[in-house]
């Protein structure tokens, strides 16, 4: 059990972290905890108020709606206060509020409408006398940001009704999956950071300066309620009205009285949810008959009439055994929790991520022997994702984030932010890791060898993860041009145990093959921040050789297209440090003369869209560059404006989707049959 200091000091942290978190939440759209972290803190944070009332602080979040507004819009009052609801996962919680209904109703039936819960930006929408005349965000429940022009360019939204109707409604802006993908990945081709989901992307979207930019996002808006009174005696009966008015409205609905349906509608919408065109994260359940609502009224922050069954990934409780660090390639030093053992959606879990130590130390507050809670970040990787304060060991000792690096015992730091433009007399914003910026350091030199010799990079297959760390560690090679010295040392790679003079030879011709290697290869190779393999290939078309690399200005990077500022300012940072400089003349001077990649000065198929899909007989790299090469935007998803789909053996849901588009799908001999005779 917590002491009432203890108690204080966390109550004081989830507050202030969970506070954060929700005005980042409502007012940019930024997730700076993910939505089952977030509910988890507040479920903690709320149980440690009930036991330490004396403790519990004014502003908590589990005491108000939203969060402040943000500064850079009008303010605006809403007709009818935005509320939040209380979430529940369970059939034990939804029971539990039905048996409340019950009760309170005395002897009133409910019914139930059951919608999918959109994952967007909640926001109020006012049309007087017909006209769209107000669109206010959540903002902190009573008031929030004005935002009717860039509404206003939402084209499914009406900007004017047949009717002169006033109306208050309620909706989610969202942004569908398919654009999501088309708007990250123009985001990445010009260097910028994605957004890390869709509701993100519209948030921020909405809220940009300009309307015409925000015309540009393809935004879209579902209506889920009508909040003025006088028109239809139930929800279900208010929802046809607006869809009767042409108003666009949450078509995923279903109606019963019974909570058992109501649990299969649940159940119904998790598994297709992946499905759908727009993200969901549960279903809202509300009931239907208005006069009910207004006998049951409302909590200072919920109503009492309606609930939110939030979809839940399975989560395991384990114990943490110790912190490991690891150093990547670019100095990044990155914790990992080793846990007890522990059946977590079908496998055994022993080491789960901690992203940074700002969430070790921040965010969740880590102490020595602490019980977990762990999830799968996507169903993959285990995570972890709160701490059981309650279950802390007396005396246990909060863990602190390391000054060194822990391969090479250099200081670490934290650089500034990429594309951090600080004002006047303010210090520049810094990276959340830590890094290690120490350029001999094992780990760093491991961690560049194995990306240089990639499948992206040089490709040299013989030189997997474990063959260049015996190569560093037995210090035959002290970074990535040693590797062309290698043959040099034949006789002493023969000696090593498990190779020989066969194994060698493979080694070495390897090695050397890979000196004409594509000169984007070799970029990306390089490990150059931001620059991935795209960004590579649009370098490469551009330059004359290799040397071409490090004569490149500003001018020349913002003639190419798709090169974002950032990407462009990291480049020339990398490209005028002297190490950086002298790696690439060592190379040259080590023979390399990397095949040069010329702009395409035909592409028949320019303007076409294409996804693949499916195992492909030939590399889906191959594929996706002499795609491109010939004109085609190669996309990571099937839409209505896919112009052909290229499907191998086993392809799944972009299949059936391009199916149900009426897409062209064509297999590998089709596909070079259009190649020859041409769109």
């Amino acid at each position: 059990m917590l002491t009432a200091t203890q108690a204080k000091a966390e109550i004081d942290r989830l507050t202030d972290l969970l506070s954060q978190a929700a005005s980042a939440y409502y007012n940019t759209g930024t997730a700076l905890l993910d939505d089952d972290q977030y509910d988890l803190l507040a479920g903690q944070l709320a149980e440690l108020e009930a036991l330490y009332p004396q403790a519990a602080r004014p502003d908590s979040p589990n005491r108000r709606v939203g969060t402040e507004p943000l500064d850079l819009f009008p303010k605006a009052k809403h007709q009818t206060p935005m509320l939040s609801l209380e979430n529940i996962s369970t059939p034990e919680e939804l029971l539990a509020w039905g048996e409340r209904l019950n009760k309170e109703l005395e002897g009133l039936v409910p019914v139930f409408c059951c919608e999918a819960k959109l994952d967007g930006l909640s926001i109020s929408v006012v049309y007087q006398k017909g006209k769209l005349a107000q669109a206010v965000t959540r903002g902190n429940g009573e008031q929030g940001d004005l935002v009717t022009p860039n509404l206003s360019t939402i084209p499914e939204l009406p900007l004017a009704l047949q009717e002169p109707l006033d109306l208050e409604l309620r909706g989610e802006v969202l942004l569908k999956k398919a654009q999501f993908e088309r708007l990250n990945q123009a985001l990445e081709e010009a260097g910028e950071e994605p957004f890390k989901n869709p509701r993100n992307a519209a948030a921020g979207s909405l809220r940009l300066k300009d309307p015409q930019a925000v015309a540009q996002r393809k935004l879209s808006i579902l209506l889920y309620d009508l909040v003025t009174p006088g028109f239809e005696s139930n929800h279900e009966g208010n929802l046809k009205k607006m869809e009767s008015w042409g108003l666009p409205v949450n078509p995923h609905r279903l109606v019963t009285g019974d909570l058992a349906q109501v649990l299969e509608f649940c159940a119904q919408m998790e598994a297709k949810r992946k499905d759908l065109e727009f993200e969901i994260d549960g279903v809202v359940i509300k009931i239907m008959d208005l006069g009910q609502r207004a006998r049951l009224g409302r909590t200072a922050k919920f109503p009492v009439w309606a609930r939110a069954w939030k979809f839940r990934p399975e989560r395991a409780k384990a114990q943490l055994i110790k912190v490991e660090q690891s150093v990547g390639r670019t100095g990044v030093v990155t914790p990992v929790a080793v846990v007890s053992p522990v059946e977590l959606a079908g496998t055994t879990v022993r080491r789960a991520s901690l992203h940074n130590y700002k969430q070790v130390c921040e965010v969740l507050g880590l102490h020595e022997q602490d019980s977990v809670y762990l999830v799968k970040g996507g169903d993959i990787i285990p995570k972890v994702l709160a701490v059981e304060v309650l279950d802390r060991v007396p005396g246990a000792v909060p863990l602190e984030a390391p000054v060194v690096c822990p391969s090479c015992a250099t200081a670490l730091t934290r650089l500034p932010k990429a594309g951090s433009k600080p004002k006047e007399g303010q210090e520049p914003e810094l990276e959340v890791d830590l890094r290690c910026v120490n350029p001999a350091c094992p780990a760093v030199l491991d961690g560049q060898v194995e990306h240089f010799v990639s499948k992206k990079g040089m490709d040299i297959k013989t030189l997997g993860g474990k063959m260049s760390h015996l190569l560093l560690e037995k210090r035959l090679i002290g970074g990535i041009a040693d590797l062309y010295r290698l043959a040099q040392k034949r006789e002493i790679l023969e000696q090593i145990e498990g190779l020989g003079k066969l194994s060698v030879t493979k080694l070495l011709e390897a090695i050397e093959a890979s000196k004409t290697r594509p000169l984007n290869h070799l970029i990306y190779g390089l490990g150059i921040p931001q620059v991935g393999e795209k960004a590579a290939k649009l370098l490469a078309q551009e330059l004359p050789d290799l040397q071409g690399l490090l004569a490149l200005t500003e001018a020349d990077l913002v003639k190419v297209a798709n090169l974002g500022e950032v990407l462009r300012g990291q480049l020339l940072r990398w490209t005028g440090e002297e190490k950086n400089r002298a790696l690439v003349r060592e190379l040259l001077d080590l023979g390399l003369r990397p095949a040069l990649l010329e702009r395409p000065k035909n592409q028949p198929f320019a303007g076409k869209t294409l996804c693949i899909t499916g195992t492909l007989q030939e590399k889906r790299s191959d594929w996706k560059f002499r795609l491109e090469q010939l004109g085609f935007t190669v996309t990571s998803a099937v839409s209505a404006k896919t112009n052909y789909l290229l499907a191998g053996v086993e392809a799944g849901s972009k299949l059936k989707k391009a199916q149900e588009l009426g897409v062209p799908i064509l297999d590998e001999e089709a596909m070079h049959h259009l190649i020859e005779t041409g769109p």
